[in-house]
């Protein structure tokens, strides 16, 4: 017997590709043409109102259904409103469709992330994923290969006119492309999607990066720097509790080496270095009362402040800092993975100092 759920599904799969790849074309001055158009967008939303009862979950179906499909002769307003409230949700619909099938990992939460092995490259896994990612976002074939040829400074092809050619052609410029170009088609889709979309590229584009070991994210529309997981809960939590100590100077610094680990193509390790560890120097003199003291100096005058023997293992650190972010000397560049072990001990020890500040 047929599966009638895989039935819906296969029905509810077209209807989005019709919405998406196939809208009506409607003449303003042409009443009849309005008309039909209403027409083929009250039926669609009627159908997904019929086959999503079963499948889809209740807000999605409350939103089909505050949808209105009145159609007005001579009035494009009403059935122009409509469209648009669909096409908002058929990036969630998607969604919904994807997450109901997901394999077993993924319901039940045992999907796991490669370890990190990508820093300065695009894998060819992530490469052709990219333009299906952003269709599914909501973005038409030939506004993402606008996007890419933007990016890279290319003309696109306009002898491909039909959807499956634009689509191949932007496939063909990714996988062409350097790898740091990549992530700027990235940031750029992003931006160039309507605002309904960019969640779902968002969320899809991350999942990527973790499956395929990418030292990469994309926050807000910005790729930054993403480390193992540990890496990732401390910082955020130092970035956090900063701005809810209202320690700003700190909080920009740490900001900033954040963003040195961020940039493309090649990381600004000293920099990353020289940012962490004034982060600290800045919060710690924040919580001596003592501005314009150097760190070590700190240590010293305030023992207590930082416990010992961590204040050893601080000042240490802030003595490597100072070699390989502030004073560095010719052939002695720090290590990739060395600037992110420091960057991280800096997190974890303004994210200590900051709460003292609070208490005391």
């Amino acid at each position: 017997m047929p599966d009638n759920n895989s039935e819906q599904r296969k029905k509810l799969n077209k209807i989005i590709r019709d919405i998406k790849e196939n809208p009506p074309h409607v003449s303003f001055d042409d009443g009849d043409s309005i008309y039909a158009y209403g027409l083929i967008t009250r039926d669609r939303v009627i159908e997904l109102r019929e086959l999503a009862a079963s499948i889809l979950p209740r807000d999605i179906i409350t939103r089909l259904s505050e949808i209105n499909v009145d159609v007005e002769l001579n009035d494009l307003t009403p059935t122009s409103e409509a469209m648009a409230k669909l096409r908002a949700l058929v990036p969630a619909i998607e969604d919904a469709l994807s997450e109901s099938i997901a394999d077993f990992s993924s319901r039940f939460g045992f999907e796991t992330e490669r370890e990190i092995v990508h820093r300065t490259t695009a894998p060819p896994e992530l490469r052709s994923k990219i333009v299906d990612i952003a269709y599914g976002a909501g973005m038409a074939p030939r506004d993402v290969r606008e996007t890419v040829c933007r990016c890279l400074c290319v003309a696109p092809n306009f002898r491909t006119g039909n959807n499956e050619g634009m689509i191949a052609e932007s496939r063909n410029l990714l996988a062409e492309c350097v790898w740091h170009d990549v992530y700027n088609v990235i940031e750029a889709i992003y931006e160039d999607l309507a605002p309904d979309g960019r969640e779902h590229f968002e969320k899809k584009i991350n999942t990527v990066f973790r499956q395929e070991g990418i030292g990469w994210q994309l926050v807000a529309g910005k790729i930054t720097h993403r480390g193992e997981e540990p890496f990732q809960v401390i910082a955020q939590a130092a970035l956090e509790q900063l701005e809810h100590a209202d320690l700003k100077t700190g909080g920009e610094e740490f900001l900033e080496a954040i963003g040195d680990l961020s940039h493309r193509p090649v990381p600004k390790l000293s920099g990353a270095l020289a940012h962490a560890y004034n982060a600290v120097e800045c919060v710690m003199q924040s919580v001596c009362g003592e501005n314009g003291a150097t760190l070590g100096k700190l240590i010293d005058r305030h023992k207590g402040t930082i416990p010992p023997p961590l204040d050893s293992a601080v000042r240490k650190l802030w003595g490597y800092a100072s070699q390989y972010g502030r004073h560095r000397t010719e052939g002695k560049n720090p290590r990739a993975e060395e600037a992110e072990l420091a960057v991280h001990v800096a997190a974890a020890v303004v994210t200590y100092l900051s709460k003292k500040a609070m208490v005391d």
